[in-house]
């Protein structure tokens, strides 16, 4: 049995066939099908409230692409699911949940029960200036990620990049910390890299200064030194290292040309008086005694290479005593020999 309700013009017409009904169709695919008509934009459904007020349609675009809608009291929307345009939700108080009714204060909420990605974004394939996801907050947390497991496990924030991009970057524009971690331990398993964007060529890269609020006390093993790439390694006199060896020389009269000085340095944090050399006057006698801070030009003096200097001196120094005192000896057994021969 069919029953029809005239829409006239040159529509079809609604019709109700084999359990089927069909808005200005005359052959439904589905138990209710609805057509656009002529003009091309138009709402193909729509649903009012008890004062009569529009709360929800569905409708097509200019280019026949679906579109749903869903008000509030005062006819704004609230909701939009574009199939070809923007889509959003709009709540003053309210969040949407993914598999829960709970959600709290949140805007989005999901849950999921089943092994697997709870949620996954991608952002373009091959697309550059791209974001997956970006979350921002004037004074709370941008982005949160936490973990849910009393068995212990899991990782709150994971990033993973291909093709030599990034997998995680934190950043501030401002005064705050671009990376905070607290508690328990944060762990690299990779190179990493401080104060620059490129990749790091060591565990630790650090392009300025480190500063350490508190050293305990504890048994040496080596001393380090800085290479000129600025890398930090344990210092090495091993010969293996080495070419060119050759004997320093003349080094008494050189010493003399040097000296020690008492100071205090002008940086007021730097309290007390302090001893050592001046880097400039070294410089002109052993150039390779002193080098440069390629960052800010200061210069500063090798004090423990010193020591080659003062054992040679020592060794100089030695010769002439050895010689005084031959020198000494014969003077007096001459002197004897006199006193005998007068006798």
């Amino acid at each position: 049995m069919a029953s029809w309700i005239g829409t006239g013009g040159s529509d079809p017409g609604d019709v109700a066939t084999n359990g089927k009904t069909g808005i200005g169709t005359t052959s439904p695919s589905g138990k209710l099908t609805v057509q656009g008509g002529t003009p091309d934009a138009g709402d193909l459904f729509n649903v009012n409230n008890a004062s009569g007020n529009l709360i929800g349609r569905i409708y097509q675009d200019g280019s026949r692409n679906g579109v749903l809608h869903v008000l509030d009291s005062a006819a704004s929307v609230k909701i939009q699911l574009y199939s070809t345009g923007a889509s959003y939700f709009i709540g003053q108080n309210a969040g949407v949940g993914i598999g829960t009714s709970t959600i709290g204060t949140a805007k989005l909420g999901v849950v999921s029960l089943i092994e697997g990605n709870a949620v996954s974004v991608y952002a373009g394939y091959n697309s550059a200036n791209t974001t997956a996801i970006s979350g921002s907050s004037p004074s709370g947390t941008g982005v949160f990620g936490g973990t849910d497991n009393t068995g212990g496990g899991g990782i709150a924030v994971y990033g993973k990049a291909y093709g030599g991009g990034v997998g995680g970057k934190f950043y501030s524009s401002g005064s705050g910390m671009g990376l905070y971690v607290e508690g328990g331990r944060a762990a690299f398993a990779g190179n990493v890299g401080i104060g620059f964007t490129s990749a790091p060529s060591q565990a630790l890269d650090v392009n300025g200064n480190g500063r350490f609020r508190s050293v305990g006390s504890g048994t040496c093993y080596a001393p380090l030194n800085l290479t000129s790439d600025g890398t930090l390694t344990v210092a090495t006199s091993d010969k293996r290292k080495k070419k060119n060896i050759k004997k320093i020389d003349g080094v008494l009269s050189n010493l003399a040309k040097l000296r020690g000085v008492s100071f205090q340095w002008k940086d007021t944090k730097a309290k007390g008086k302090c001893i050592g050399m001046i880097a400039q006057e070294v410089e002109k006698v052993y150039p390779e005694l002193v080098f440069t801070n390629p960052t800010d030009g200061y210069k500063g003096i090798r004090y423990a290479e010193m020591t080659a200097v003062l054992v040679e001196a020592m060794k100089e120094q030695q010769k002439r005593i050895e010689i005084l005192e031959k020198e000494l000896s014969l003077g007096k057994e001459k002197k004897v020999a006199s006193r005998k021969a007068r006798k």
